[in-house]
């Protein structure tokens, strides 16, 4: 007589990922992502390289987690680099770029009705939703103020980070194409390391962060230490964060936005990409659309016209026009606008949209 054997426990469930280890196979992948797009010479490899691993991890449903702080750690970081790289005279052009800041709200006016309109009626979203996904301002304040006012926030916030991850690709794409760009020789500059340097460039990041914060900049952490430090170096100091130092805070901001896929379904993820893409490519077209117009009667090249409306966040499109070699500061001017433009007119904006939208229902 045969004794039939018991059934077979089941295998016992891989302990999930604690907190540091997650972290550290995030920064792994980023740093991998970032080395093969160095490696195949491809443009700003370390933050577009870091932002498709993480993107492709997160995908395939590996466990990430990027920390704000590090984040703001490598914001804070870039914020004091670009400070650096301006002059005392590198505003003295502002008053010349009041058409192209006006050029700028009429665009993103555009830009964000052609997406508000897409999401709603193509992509079925609910008017709250529609509204805070398609506006092309800073993500994190469209998903803080988006959930405020009852929005979805996992679509809002992959939408804006296919924003984001859509637009970079492609300026640095095509500009390749258009301008032959090379990328710069990021790791292998190797400047002299002056320890009391650095540590003032650590102190400027630190106050500037803490000012960024005081003064509610949007970017804090970005705009803050570049305003400390574009006062400090326009003042008379001298230095830069390491190229390796740099080179860090692009893959921690990339595997950020990498990691903002997480915790998605499969189909949740085709949708909304598909959604996020084409949401892109509209605010691309009126971005390029509003330069060609306007350079065709001013003096600026439609390239810095397009670099300074493309709908990515300021420091991305800043990391982007400091390695293109365009004008970062009008860059990055155009971008505080747009993110100031949104996050101030955005909620008012909504509230008009959606008393007009229940009007129309009691109508019918």
């Amino acid at each position: 007589m045969t004794v039939p054997l018991p059934p077979a426990s089941p295998a016992p469930a891989l302990p999930p990922l604690g907190p540091l280890p997650t972290i550290l196979l995030t920064i792994v992948i980023g740093t991998a992502g970032g080395s093969a797009f160095a490696a195949a010479h491809l443009p700003l490899p370390w933050l577009l390289g870091a932002m498709a691993a993480t993107t492709l991890a997160a995908l395939f449903g590996v466990r990430l987690r990027m920390p704000n702080l590090l984040r703001n750690i490598g914001l804070a970081t870039l914020g004091v680099f670009l400070g650096s790289s301006y002059g005392p005279d590198s505003f003295a052009r502002i008053s010349e770029w009041i058409p192209t800041l006006v050029g700028m709200c009429l665009a993103t006016a555009i830009a964000g009705f052609l997406s508000l309109t897409y999401l709603r009626r193509v992509g079925g979203h609910d008017l709250q939703t529609s509204f805070f996904a398609g506006m092309p301002g800073g993500m994190n304040e469209m998903v803080i103020v988006g959930q405020a006012m009852g929005a979805d926030v996992r679509v809002v916030g992959l939408v804006h980070a296919v924003r984001v991850l859509v637009t970079v690709s492609v300026v640095a794409a095509v500009f390749r194409i258009m301008d032959g760009y090379v990328p710069d020789r990021t790791l292998r500059d190797v400047a002299p390391f002056i320890l009391s340097q650095q540590a003032t460039l650590l102190v400027v990041g630190i106050v500037g962060a803490t000012l960024g914060r005081v003064l509610r900049l949007p970017a804090p952490f970005f705009f803050g230490p570049i305003l400390a430090s574009l006062a400090l170096h326009a003042g008379g100091m001298e230095g830069e964060p390491p190229a390796l130092v740099r080179s860090a805070a692009q893959v921690v901001i990339g595997a950020a936005l990498g990691s903002r896929f997480v915790g998605t379904t499969r189909r949740e993820i085709a949708v909304t990409l598909r959604q996020g893409v084409v949401t892109t490519l509209i605010q691309l077209c009126v971005a390029f659309a509003a330069a060609v117009v306007l350079a065709s009667f001013l003096t600026f090249e439609v390239k810095t016209i397009f670099l300074a409306f493309a709908p990515a966040g300021i420091a991305e499109m800043t990391i982007t026009a400091i390695a293109l070699g365009y004008d970062a500061t009008f860059v990055a001017v155009h971008h505080l606008a747009r993110v100031v433009l949104v996050f101030a007119v955005a909620p008012g904006a909504f509230r008009v949209i959606r008393r007009i939208n229940s009007r129309k229902k009691e109508k019918e």
